[in-house]
């Protein structure tokens, strides 16, 4: 379920390899993806921040 999370939200980013652009701050859609790529496999846990558990506003303070 949190994969297919994951997969989503970075689907709605509407990333493409050709189109990477860089937020003020200097980070890369491209940077996030590979973050948020890097968390797949984690599994669910409500409030969790760290790879042994993560929910969905944990992954968001930890990716950007």
């Amino acid at each position: 379920m949190f994969s297919t999370v994951l997969l989503l939200m970075i689907s709605l980013m509407g990333f493409a390899p050709h189109s990477v652009s860089a937020a003020p701050d200097g980070i890369s859609e491209y940077a996030v993806v590979l973050e948020a790529y890097s968390w797949l496999g984690v599994p669910y846990q409500y409030g969790g921040e760290s790879k042994s558990g993560v929910d969905c506003s944990g992954l968001v303070r930890k990716c950007i």
